[in-house]
């Protein structure tokens, strides 16, 4: 005859006083996180990046801000969209620029009624001339095509030659003394056609009196 056993429970251990090994996923996404704090990503930018463009009454918008990122921004859409609006005339516009003497706040406030601009840097009143040196300090280049291209300069772009087109990326992605360098060793060049001409030329001078002079012996 078959007995029923009966089954005794076994009590559970208690859970352990150590603390719970760390989810890993949770690391990598502090780690992300940390990558993506503002003390971390100034250290990315380059002198004269865009960090911030923050503007009023733009196209249906009261304000407006964009924060592009150190490395490669793009801005995406269909034609007709208003991409280029954003570097058109904005009634009011703050730009600021990374710098590593501290960052540069340049603001641009537009009275269309009298057609006139008001410039302010890190908010004192300013002149234009000033903001172009600024700028050109950080080796901004508004009127190179290879820095900004406007959309109304595409066919000049088109046409620069071979030699135009590496001197302006030169001026672009180079240190001042690369351009002028190039320039210097352009007149080098120049200098040394002119000599081996002029050589050349005495050569069949000499050549020719070394013919008279045998023709008097």
């Amino acid at each position: 005859m078959a007995t029923l056993s009966r089954r005794t429970s076994t009590p559970m251990p208690l859970a352990s006083k150590r603390p719970l090994p760390k989810d890993p996923s949770l690391e990598v996404w502090s780690k992300k996180k940390s990558l993506v704090s503002p003390l971390s990503l100034s250290r990315h930018f380059v002198e004269g990046s865009i960090i911030r463009i923050t503007m009023e009454n733009f196209l249906t918008y009261d304000i407006c801000e964009v924060c592009p990122e150190p490395h490669l921004n793009m801005i995406i859409g269909a034609n007709g969209m208003g991409k280029f609006s954003i570097v058109e005339d904005v009634p009011e516009a703050w730009l600021k620029l990374f710098r590593s003497s501290g960052n540069l706040v340049i603001t641009r406030e537009i009275d269309v009624a009298k057609n006139q601009s008001f410039w302010f840097i890190n908010k004192k009143s300013t002149t234009q001339k000033v903001v172009e040196e600024q700028v050109a300090a950080l080796n901004i280049q508004v009127g190179n095509l290879c820095q900004f291209l406007p959309k109304d300069k595409v066919g000049e772009f088109a046409k620069l030659s071979k030699i135009e087109l590496l001197e302006a990326t030169e001026k672009s992605i180079g240190t001042p003394e690369m351009h002028r360098y190039h320039c210097e060793l352009k007149n080098f060049r120049e200098k040394e056609k002119q000599l081996e001409t002029s050589c050349k030329e005495k050569t069949k001078c000499l050549e020719k009196m070394v013919q008279m002079n045998e023709r008097y012996k």
